[in-house]
């Protein structure tokens, strides 16, 4: 083999290691990748099927980086030798393990940048490896060098997942019982405004009144929403209420917006739900809302059909529910409202109007200690918005030093003077960094109290490497 022809080979899994990586770091937390953040390709990747091995939990980003690794080390460990049948099948293995996500990535719209990368990589090392054979064939070990590494960096990996795992179940226990400890200090306000579902499962009034915004092809909402439906059934006082927020871009501008179809039957899956409350009240509701969790949220027209007339309905007339505008707009005004309460992910759950956090690592517990029982109608349940919570996070975040600019043209309060300093990173074609410029400036007009300096982030990948797409060609 060349010497060229080893480097390359080398550079290709070096690059794949990298990026395999830093996506086990992101994983683990330790690393905040650039364009990984929530509702990135990265995000929707790692929760969608394609994050694990099928069938387990086992992240699909463990496998690459052991597999690359262990490729990498029998290539440099057998480096004057031409690779072996053996040692060439894994990789041939390996080559369509990877065309084969790569494809699926762009079919669902997923296109997570160090995904792709790690893949380039094992495809370029491919392509290096079937050169590199066209020599005489030679024993040698790489075969059994793979494997063993492969399995010991594997077996390294789990105790490492665990601990991680664990954390997160820890610090998300942590949420849930800080905001359940919300709930019970509250103080009871009444009002005439309920913040609540359509449906109602429960007692009215009840001392725990639960709204959870829900997706029937969320694997963590059908867990979450059979632990809420046992705790109504076991205890009095606790009543359950269901809004829709379907993570499919047929039904949900937001996920429309930003390209994000993770669940493509989710919207259809909803309605299908709404129009069995229309034509068999609730009762049917709940039949229907459990059937479409244990399907997953996936069916076929036939399907369809047959469940229909299994809940003892004409087929022609409920689909005529299904597609009427009253129908859509219910699902519409669940998810309007799930983008005002700042909802990017199912399950978002509520207990008496304070939502519930850290539900999708930890699942939910419903504590024994009771509130008052207030009605829906009255208990003046009132989450926060969105903005609101922003407004909170900003408080309880750390101060950061910012990176210096030499290029600064700040308006306001002159730098000679003390103020309070907003700097903005944006895009001159994104609506809301314009929306924050023009707030910003009227401040400046009406109290002069702050210092702002503007920085660049634009959406264009031709310019800007720590985006994943164009979103602002210009």
């Amino acid at each position: 083999m060349t010497r060229w022809l080893f480097g390359l080979g080398v550079g290709g899994l070096v690059l794949a290691v990298l990026s395999s990586g830093f996506l086990v770091l992101d994983h683990w937390g330790g690393m905040s990748l650039p364009g990984c953040g929530e509702g990135s390709p990265c995000e929707q990747a790692a929760k969608s099927v394609l994050g694990t091995v099928p069938g387990t939990s086992w992240p699909m980003s463990h496998v690459g980086i052991a597999y690359f690794i262990g490729a990498l080390v029998s290539w440099v460990t057998g480096r004057t030798l031409s690779p072996g049948a053996g040692f060439l099948l894994i990789i041939r293995l390996g080559a369509v393990a990877s065309v084969v996500l790569v494809v699926s990535l762009f079919t669902q719209g997923f296109l997570c940048p160090y995904c792709m990368v790690a893949h380039a990589g094992n495809l370029i090392f491919w392509l290096v490896a079937e050169r590199a054979a066209k020599t005489a064939f030679r024993v040698e070990g790489r075969v059994v060098t793979a494997l063993a590494s492969y399995v010991l960096i594997t077996l390294l990996l789990i105790p490492l997942e665990q601990r991680s795992g664990e954390k997160a179940r820890q610090e998300a226990m942590r949420e849930v019982d800080e905001s359940v400890n919300e709930v019970l200090s509250r103080p009871s306000v009444v009002t005439t405004a309920g913040f609540v579902g359509r449906h109602i499962k429960g007692p009215d009034p009840a001392a725990l009144r639960i709204v959870i915004f829900s997706d029937y092809q969320c694997e963590v909402c059908g867990r979450v929403d059979e632990e809420l439906k046992r705790a109504v059934g076991e205890r009095n006082d606790v009543a359950l209420s269901v809004k829709h927020f379907p993570l499919s871009s047929d039904c949900n501008v937001f996920a429309r917006e930003r390209g994000i179809n993770m669940h493509p039957n989710a919207c259809r899956a909803a309605i299908v739900a709404e129009a069995a409350a229309v034509l068999g009240g609730e009762d049917l509701f709940w039949v229907v809302h459990e059937e479409l969790f244990q399907l997953g949220g996936n069916f076929t027209d036939k399907e369809l059909d047959r469940l229909i007339v299994s809940w003892g309905h004409d087929v022609q007339r409920f689909r005529e529910v299904m597609i009427n505008e009253k129908t859509q707009s219910w699902i519409e005004s669940d998810i309007k409202e799930g983008v005002e309460l700042g909802l990017h992910y199912t399950p978002m759950v509520f207990i008496n109007g304070v939502q519930i956090r850290g539900v999708q690592q930890s699942g939910m517990r419903v504590v024994a200690k009771n509130p008052p029982y207030l009605s829906w109608a009255v208990a003046g349940d009132q989450p926060a918005t969105a903005e609101e919570k922003l407004l909170e996070d900003w408080k309880d975040s750390q101060a950061v030093t910012l990176p210096a600019d030499e290029f600064r043209w700040p308006m306001g309060v002159p730098e000679s003077q003390p103020a309070n300093l907003v700097v903005v990173w944006g895009d001159y074609q994104e609506k809301n960094t314009r929306s924050v410029d023009d707030i910003l400036r009227k401040r400046i007009e009406a109290k002069g109290d702050i210092r702002y300096t503007f920085r660049h982030f634009p959406f264009d990948s031709a310019c800007n490497p720590h985006t994943s797409r164009t979103r602002h060609p210009q």
